[in-house]
């Protein structure tokens, strides 16, 4: 596992294993959903995390076979929830990384980059080693596909951006333009010329 992040991050960093297991799972599955059992097994190897756990703090749901990486915005933790884990605007401080890379995506969504900004300058992640890591392992970790010039993973467009504005030092790989895929026309059997 180390090696997979120090890969992703560029350079030997550690993380906490929530974010840990966010890098790993987007980097395993390049996919917002995929397998129970094999998201189980991830989190056991990333730090024995529990499944369960792991949802309690807003980072995935289950369905039926399967787990759903969740959006920032849908990490969103509000008054007598704001001190668990998740995203929080008006928090003081974070416990996991990839709640601090989240926050600041969701108030750039939200509220525009330059808010996004006031949020890095007033917690000092413009120049803290754990936050630039993070997003430098998401931004090679998320799928960085577009189509019509629209992200597919809404993350990764605000990765690009918040990174390009403000992070330098940041390496972006290419975004991939993919052709739409246009489904047949289900009514075509029973049409009539």
């Amino acid at each position: 596992m180390d090696l997979r992040r120090s890969r992703l991050v560029g350079k030997a960093a550690k993380v906490d294993s929530l974010t840990d297991f966010v890098l790993l799972a987007w980097d395993t599955f390049g996919a917002r959903e995929f397998p129970f059992d094999t998201a189980r097994l991830l989190a056991l190897a990333v730090g024995g995390l529990d499944i369960d756990a792991i949802e309690r703090a807003k980072i995935l749901s289950k369905t039926a076979g399967k787990v759903r990486l969740l959006e920032p915005k849908e990490r969103l933790r509000r008054g007598a929830d704001s001190d668990l884990p998740g995203v929080t605007p008006e928090a003081i401080s974070f416990d996991y990384m990839i709640d601090a890379v989240d926050t600041a995506l969701y108030i750039a969504e939200v509220d525009g980059q330059q808010a996004a900004k006031r949020f890095l300058d007033l917690h000092g992640y413009t120049s803290k080693g754990g936050f630039i890591s993070t997003l430098q392992g998401l931004v090679n970790a998320i799928p960085r596909t577009k189509v019509k010039g629209t992200w597919v993973v809404p993350e990764a467009g605000l990765l690009d951006t918040l990174c390009t504005l403000y992070f330098d030092d940041i390496a972006l790989p290419e975004a991939v333009e993919m052709a739409a895929v246009v489904a047949p026309n289900e009514n075509a059997l029973f049409e009539l010329e």
